[in-house]
C-alpha cells in the first residue's frame, strides 16, 4: 500500500498563496513608428486576487527587435499623467500631459519636456484642453462668515457625456474666478468630496468618506490658497489641515 505524506497546512497555504498571487505580463498593446522600427508598448503587471484590475497600466518604447518582456529594462511611464500620444515621425512620440494633473501639482509629472527611452525621443506638451466648446458650469457658490472670501465650486464641459475634472477655488470677495481650481482639482473619475461649505471662523468644511482621504489629499491644488479645511465623515472630524 502506497504511504501518503501529508504538507504541515502552513506550507500548503503559503504554495496556494505564492501560485494565485504571481505576477502575469499583460500586454494591452503595440503601436509602431511609421516605418515600424519601433512600437509604443501598453502593458501591466496583473496580479490575481481580490485586488485585481487596476485603472493604471504602463507605457514604454521598444525597438521592433526588442521582446515586450524587456519592457521594464527601459523607463516606464504611467497612463495615469497622459491624455493622448502619437508618433512624430519614427523617433519621436509625442505626449500631451494631462493639463489639470499638471496645473494642480504646479509641476510637469515627467520632470523634462524631451527625454530619451530607448533611443526614441519623448517630447511631452502641456496643451490646455478647454476651448470655446466647453461652457463653465457653476454648482456652488458661498460667501464665508467674514466676508471676506468666495467658495466656488464648478465643472468645465461639452454637450456629450464625459467624465470633467471638478474645481474649487476660494477668491476674495468680488475678484473673478481663476480658469482653474486654485484649492482642488479631481482627476481621474472620482471626485473624492461629497460637499463643500464654509463654517465659522472662514474654514472649510468638506464632506468624504475616510476611504476617499488620501486621494482628496492628492488633487489639493499645491500652491493652493491657505484656507484651512477640516475633513468630515459621517458628521464627525476626521482631521484638520493649514
Amino acid at each position: 500500500m502506497k504511504r501518503m505524506f501529508l504538507l504541515p497546512a502552513f506550507i500548503v497555504i503559503a504554495l496556494a498563496t505564492c501560485m494565485h498571487y504571481a505576477p502575469t505580463f499583460e500586454v494591452y498593446s503595440k503601436r509602431y513608428s511609421p516605418d515600424s522600427s519601433k512600437y509604443l508598448l501598453a502593458y501591466n503587471r496583473a496580479f490575481g486576487g481580490a485586488w485585481d484590475g487596476g485603472r493604471d497600466w504602463y507605457l514604454t518604447v521598444m525597438k521592433a527587435t526588442d521582446s515586450v518582456y524587456e519592457a521594464e529594462k527601459f523607463r516606464v511611464l504611467s497612463n495615469q499623467d497622459i491624455d493622448s500620444l502619437y508618433w512624430k515621425g519614427n523617433d519621436t512620440l509625442v505626449i500631451h500631459e494631462k493639463y489639470e494633473h499638471y496645473i494642480g501639482r504646479g509641476k510637469s509629472a515627467f520632470g523634462s519636456n524631451l527625454f530619451k527611452i530607448n533611443d526614441a525621443y519623448i517630447q511631452i506638451v502641456q496643451k490646455d484642453p478647454v476651448n470655446s466648446a466647453y461652457t463653465r458650469k457653476i454648482y456652488y457658490r458661498e460667501v464665508s462668515p467674514s466676508g471676506r472670501y468666495e467658495l466656488v465650486v464648478y465643472r468645465y464641459v461639452k454637450p456629450q457625456n464625459h467624465y470633467y475634472p471638478l474645481h474649487v477655488s476660494v477668491i476674495p470677495k468680488g475678484d473673478s474666478l481663476p480658469k482653474f481650481g486654485n484649492f482642488f482639482i479631481s482627476r481621474y473619475e472620482n471626485d473624492c468630496i461629497n460637499g463643500i461649505k464654509w463654517r465659522a471662523g472662514d474654514v472649510l468644511a468638506i464632506q468624504m468618506h475616510s476611504a476617499d482621504a488620501f486621494a482628496f489629499t492628492e488633487y489639493l491644488v499645491t500652491n493652493r490658497v491657505a484656507i484651512p479645511y477640516v475633513r468630515i465623515d459621517n458628521n464627525e472630524v476626521i482631521s484638520f489641515a493649514q
